[in-house]
């Protein structure tokens, strides 16, 4: 309650309090993570992750929240060794697949084991769509664009605003050689957010099209 009323600074005191009485209540540990990183307490919100899974190292969650922070500081080894530490723990934890699948597909990683992981990642979230553009993408990266195009699809249809999915998919037209479609998706996500993180990429590939 003290954190929805964003007296974050109380609720902190009171979660490290919590961690203190019980060194395993998972809900304190990651409660006052959260507060910390709302507050742009980021290292010590590491610190605290760190700490439960020290101490319930069979906790799934603080790994995953743990990897996602990390990713968001461009530290991608540390991520993918905190969602491989995941699913050694859980295998079939589909968040943990599917953050794991993504980084092998952007950061020169197997390919197959990345299409393997997405697929886990799918079947245990059917209706996200998140999980639609990471095996949409990972189709993708093995050539096979029909398979991408319907998955990148469906993804786009519940997350309308996104340019990396505007990008995906359009990137799938393009091997495809729908040209018009690329431009199409292309252009969008460019509009929807121009510095997005393969923004350069999707404006060369626009030029190969003529714009």
């Amino acid at each position: 309650m003290l954190a929805t009323n964003n007296e974050l600074e109380k609720a902190e005191a009171a979660y490290r309090r919590a961690t203190e009485l019980d060194s395993k209540s998972l809900d304190a540990f990651l409660l006052l993570a959260s507060v910390q990183s709302r507050r742009g307490s980021v290292d010590a919100a590491v610190q605290t992750y760190e700490r439960n899974i020290q101490a319930n190292p069979r906790d799934v969650r603080s790994y995953i929240l743990l990897g996602a922070l990390e990713e968001s500081r461009k530290r991608v080894d540390r991520a993918r060794q905190l969602y491989e530490q995941a699913l050694q723990v859980s295998p079939d934890n589909p968040i943990a697949a599917n953050n794991l699948a993504y980084i092998l597909l952007e950061h020169g990683g197997n390919v197959d084991v990345a299409l393997s992981l997405a697929q886990v990642a799918r079947r245990g979230l059917p209706k996200m769509s998140n999980s639609a553009d990471t095996l949409g993408w990972a189709y993708y990266k093995k050539g096979a664009y029909s398979l991408a195009i319907g998955l990148l699809q469906e993804a786009l249809k519940d997350g309308p605003q996104n340019a990396t999915y505007h990008y995906h998919l359009g990137m799938a037209y393009h091997k495809n050689n729908e040209p018009a479609k690329a431009r199409q998706h292309l252009r969008r996500a460019l509009e929807l957010q121009a510095n997005f993180e393969n923004a350069e990429d999707a404006r060369r590939t626009l030029a190969e099209l003529g714009g």
